[in-house]
Parts: structure tokens; sequence; C-alpha cells
């Protein structure tokens, strides 16, 4: 489950694409209008971040933004990150991106634990499943103070186009690289099932799944590699973090960095979704015995961003878990506040 200062607004510039009976002054009145309701909807939010907090406040905020200043033509957005940065996103992204863009904030638990991690000199961060980059964004002012990397491995091309704009807007380029992978348990074609939100997705794979798995768009079919074969071919050292999110096929990713864990022993957090695994012919009790091989317990992150051996209900169709090394190292005993 990006970077700054006012930007072209792309929603304006594919109006202009767009076949229309219109003059080439209307559709430029038509684009300012876009760009002036946007502006005007990224003011109104810095206003309610900076008055002192009180309850409902950005609820309020984000109420009246979305309803009254938010049309299809302005989904489009460019969000600010606690650390300075912003990133591109589309509020179509229900529960994710609109939240990050509003509030400011996105899955705080995760991205606390992740950016304590690398939190160390040279550090590097291995997002499986990037995205747009969310969580590259949320720890680049940390990696790029401390000299660090995040590999962001993201396989949709649409994803990819807003990931690496927002890369150059933020001259963040030596700090967050880009790979156009799947990542599983061989080199390879994986074919996925994107499931479109706006004008980015995710995607669900097909590979290992159910004989059908569809989407909300055409599947495509994408170069597919390991992690181990990526930190072998660039030389990869110090990885303190991996965080795989890939709609149930993490196993299989881990299976691919088996010389990765057993040689760099980085943290390891896999979002568990149970009903795509299941379709993928994976179980809780298959990453339990893949993380003892490698000598890794299973422990799980909790709301308020600690590790603990508590799982969560069974009846949760979500496990956040975290893959913690048996000879924690005294970095990550800091990072696990042990």
């Amino acid at each position: 489950r990006s970077v700054y200062g006012q930007e072209p607004h792309e929603e304006g510039e594919r109006w202009v694409e767009r076949p229309s009976q219109g003059t080439h002054e209307d559709r430029s009145s038509i684009t300012a209008a876009m760009c002036a309701r946007t502006m005007i909807r990224d003011r109104w939010l810095d206003f309610w971040h900076a008055l002192p907090p009180f309850r409902g406040r950005l609820a309020i905020a984000r109420i009246i933004a979305q309803y009254l200043m938010t049309n299809d033509s302005n989904q489009v957005a460019w969000a600010k990150l606690p650390n300075g940065f912003r990133m591109k996103v589309d509020l179509r992204w229900r529960g994710g991106y609109d939240v990050l863009y509003y509030f400011r904030t996105y899955e705080a638990a995760l991205a606390s634990l992740l950016t304590r991690a690398v939190d160390d000199d040279g550090a590097v961060l291995i997002d499986v499943g990037a995205n747009i980059g969310a969580f590259c964004f949320l720890a680049a002012d940390v990696l790029r103070r401390r000299g660090g990397t995040a590999l962001a491995i993201e396989p949709l091309q649409q994803n990819l186009a807003f990931l690496t704009e927002s890369i150059g807007a933020n001259g963040l380029a030596n700090v967050i690289v880009p790979l156009p992978f799947a990542v599983g348990d061989h080199d390879g074609v994986l074919s996925l099932a994107p499931l479109a939100s706006g004008t980015i997705a995710n995607a669900r794979p097909v590979s290992w799944s159910e004989a059908v798995v569809t989407g909300t768009s055409a599947n495509v079919s994408v170069a597919m590699t390991t992690l181990d074969a990526i930190v072998g071919q660039r030389c990869t050292r110090n990885v303190r973090f991996v965080k795989i999110d890939i709609e149930g096929a993490e196993l299989f990713a881990l299976r691919g960095a088996e010389v990765l864990l057993r040689t760099q022993r980085p943290l390891v957090y896999a979002e568990f979704h149970r009903e795509y695994a299941r379709a993928n012919g994976t179980t809780e009790g298959d990453i339990a015995a893949f993380a003892k091989s490698v000598d890794y317990r299973v422990e799980y992150l909790s709301a308020d961003g600690s590790v603990t051996t508590t799982p969560p209900s069974p009846d949760s169709r979500m496990l956040d878990i975290v893959l913690t090394p048996r000879d924690l190292s005294a970095q990550q005993r800091r990072v696990l506040r042990r």
C-alpha cells in the first residue's frame, strides 16, 4: 500500500491534446481556470494545516476542498509531505493518495518504522511495489542526509511516469532510483492485472494465480527479476530495510531474496493480503516456514509503529508482517526500540 513547488497541471495539458471544437484561446482559458482552482485548493489546505490543532480541523478542510474545489479537471495534484518534499498523486486513489494530499500523512506506522531503519550512514531502502514512490519520498530527507539510496521497484509504466516526474521535481535523482521491474523468485515475464485508480494503478499478479485474474484494464506483461539479481548486479550494500507490497505475491519475492536476507540481514516488511495470497497458493504458514529457513522471526507491525509478536485478529484481511533477524544488530535494536 513528488515533489515540489507549483508544477504544471497535467490534466490541463491533456485537455489541450484532446479534440475540441473550441478555439486555442478557449482552451487556454479553461486551462488557466483549472490551474487557478488547483492553486486555490492548495492554499486552502495550507491555511488549515497552519492553524493550531483542534478536533475536526483537517476533516473540515478536506470536506470543503474535496467537494467544492475538486472536479474531473484537477484530480491530479502535488501532495506536500511532512519532510518538505512534494509528490505527484491522483486523488482518485481513495483511502490512499487522497489522504496523503489532504492530511499530509500516509501509513504513519510503516513510514515511521521504515524511516528509523534507514537513519544510518549509507543505508539502502528497497521498495518492492513502490507504485508512485510514497515511502521513498517520505524517507528521502533521511536518506539524503545520511548519503543513502532508495531503490523504487515498480513495473507499471503509468506509475513510473508519476514517480520519475516527482524525482525530477525534487532534485532527488541521486537518492531515489526507479527500477522498471516486477519482482519474483526467478527471471522471466510476469502477467499483471492492473486495478486502475484514475491515471495510476496497482496490479494483481496473474502468473502465480487463479486461471483468470482481471483488473479494470487489459492485463500487461512485464519483465520480472529477483531481488538477489538486482542487488548483485548493482553491487548494493548496506540494505537496511525491504518493503514488499505486491498484492499477494510476497512469498515469491522473498524466495528471490534469500541471498540478500542471509548476507545483509535487513528488516523486511511485507503486506500480506490473505485473499490474494491464497489465490497465489501461499499461506501465512509458508511465510513463517521461509522466515525460519533464513533464521528470521515473523512479527507484526502495530498501529502505533511498534513491532510485536502478537498477531492481528484471524478475521483481518491484511497482515502487516515484519520479518526480523534472530541475530538483531545494535542498530536494529534501536529501530525496534528493544
